[in-house]
């Protein structure tokens, strides 16, 4: 496999790091894994764009924002010639000074690393403050202190999504809390994602990715994850049989919980029970 080279790209258009950018229909489809200290907003203006961020995907339709911090390694393509992407970079160092003084200079701290959005209202002011500062960027005499200002009524925006988003985020971790006690209530039964999504009345794919953010986990590794810890302890604690254990953990077959056992502690279950006998053995001694 071919190592991947992240390119760091630094955006000087002009001294205080601002820049704008239009991908038109039938032009450039594809913008290659890069990062770079600015903050970044694309606005999927028609058709759907694939993003890559991190070591996650994420399919954008028309209309949604996406907003990247600062550092992400991120990639980004239109799935279709007709698709148009518009964007905006700028260093938050720009701004930082207003928002310090308005206690805002923290905002973006607790933003995930990419956030979409896909508020209808929201979305056409933010696009329409970046197309007032793609004008304002092609005057021959740039007006910084003009720029400043939608900017920084950008920010106010995004204070208040937060504010909306707060009761949202929430509800999705009562959901997630409701999904676990499932999960640790029934892990020797077979668990599938489609049917702990349907328990809390979400999508699929928008389980799988709150359930992520919450947990740092897929679903199928946190359930992984808890079997494996039920499984050591009746390693320890009884002399059922490796095909018992598997059986009890609700893993399909034992050479399914062989590979997953082995691939979470590095050693099998069978080298795991040696282990902690010799160790009992150790101590009666």
């Amino acid at each position: 496999m071919t190592d991947v080279k992240y390119q760091f790209e630094k955006y000087k258009y002009n001294d205080f790091f601002v820049h704008t950018y239009y991908l038109h229909k039938n032009k450039r489809t594809f913008v290659p894994l890069h990062f770079h200290n600015e903050i970044e907003f694309l606005f999927i203006a028609s058709g759907k764009a694939e993003i890559v961020a991190g070591n996650n995907t994420y399919i954008c339709n028309e209309g949604d924002m996406v907003i990247i911090d600062p550092l992400v390694q991120h990639s980004f393509k239109k799935h279709a010639k007709d698709a148009e992407i518009k964007g905006l970079v700028f260093d938050l160092k720009v701004v930082h000074s207003i928002l310090s003084i308005y206690g805002y200079s923290h905002c973006f701290d607790n933003l995930k690393s990419v956030l979409i959005l896909n508020k209808k209202k929201i979305n056409t002011f933010l696009i329409n403050e970046i197309s007032i500062i793609d004008e304002l960027l092609k005057k021959e005499k740039l007006n910084r202190l003009e720029i400043i200002g939608h900017i920084t009524l950008i920010i106010a925006e995004l204070a208040n999504i937060e504010m909306i988003f707060e009761d949202e985020i929430l509800d999705s971790q009562s959901r997630i809390a409701q999904a676990l006690d499932y999960i640790n209530s029934n892990y020797s039964n077979k668990i599938y994602v489609s049917d702990l999504s349907s328990l809390v009345n979400m999508s699929v794919n928008n389980f799988i990715r709150i359930f992520k953010r919450t947990t740092s986990k897929t679903p199928i590794e946190y359930i992984n994850n808890f079997r494996i810890r039920k499984a050591i302890q009746m390693l320890t604690t009884t002399d059922f049989t490796i095909e018992k254990i598997s059986e009890e953990t609700g893993f399909t077959n034992v050479q399914y919980f062989t590979k997953t056992f082995k691939n979470t502690l590095g050693i099998s279950p069978t080298g795991y029970r040696k282990v902690i006998n010799i160790n009992k053995e150790m101590i009666m001694d």
